[in-house]
């Protein structure tokens, strides 16, 4: 049996990588070293400048979803910042939601729950008193990839990565990386803005020769590209999401 491909880190294209460095410091309280945010799980958030203005009204391409200790506190955390919470929900066993960087880079915090303890229409808590801490992040909890073809999606992911394909229900699609777990959602939106801006994936080790025509051959652009400062060959997609090997 092959093995899994692993996730080695996560881009986020930022406009001004050492005001975004400090915000993600504040909003997360972890250190961000040379343009990196060390996960304790081991996973690693690269901030790479380069943005460019997204026109797009809801979700697309990757979104990083991010273990906390705490929702009710990330929550609160996140509102004691003014930053907008554009989604929210509690489901059997997850409570989750997602907030807006300055940078209009859309970030997943989630909490595990117990599943005997949910019920219908619940809420996230409000945390009673003002937060004067950021919250306990975990790690990595997963990613969510939001593709206009869920099925093109899994058949990229699946058959020329090689991810190992979990649960499917409700249109969502659950694949496994050696260390992390991938989500197709669908989604409508897209927006006309070519240059990459939703966060790419950075997977461990080199891109073979029989990996990059894989990619070739679905209609994927594959080029050698400096990125962050590191050489790395990017396999991209017309959903504005790039996987990269080093």
């Amino acid at each position: 049996m092959m093995a899994l491909p692993r996730l080695d880190a996560v881009l986020l294209w930022v406009r001004e990588q050492e005001q975004a460095a400090a915000f993600y410091t504040q909003a997360l309280g972890l250190p961000a070293r040379e343009g990196r945010i060390e996960l304790p799980d081991g996973h690693v958030l690269y901030l790479c400048s380069g943005r460019a203005p997204c026109h797009a009204r809801g979700p697309h391409g990757i979104v990083p979803v991010l273990e906390v200790a705490d929702i009710a506190h990330a929550r609160a955390w996140v509102q004691h910042l003014g930053r907008p919470i554009v989604f929210e929900e509690v489901v059997p066993g997850l409570a989750r939601f997602i907030f807006l960087d300055p940078d209009g880079n859309p970030i997943d915090l989630a909490q595990v729950l117990d599943t005997q303890a949910w019920e219908r229409g619940a809420r996230i808590p409000v945390w009673e008193t003002p937060p004067t801490s950021p919250p306990q992040v975990l790690g990595l909890f997963e990613l969510t990839l939001y593709a206009r073809d869920t099925g093109a999606a899994l058949r990229f992911y699946r058959d020329v990565l090689g991810l190992e394909t979990g649960l499917a229900y409700f249109a969502h699609v659950h694949l496994l990386f050696e260390n992390a777990a991938l989500v197709i959602r669908p989604t409508w939106h897209r927006c006309d803005q070519r240059a990459p801006h939703t966060p790419a994936l950075v997977l461990a080790g080199e891109a073979t020769t029989t990996q990059q025509d894989a990619c070739r051959a679905v209609g994927r652009v594959v080029t050698q590209r400096t990125v962050c400062g590191q050489s790395l060959c990017v396999c991209e997609d017309e959903e504005h999401t790039w996987v990269c090997w080093r």
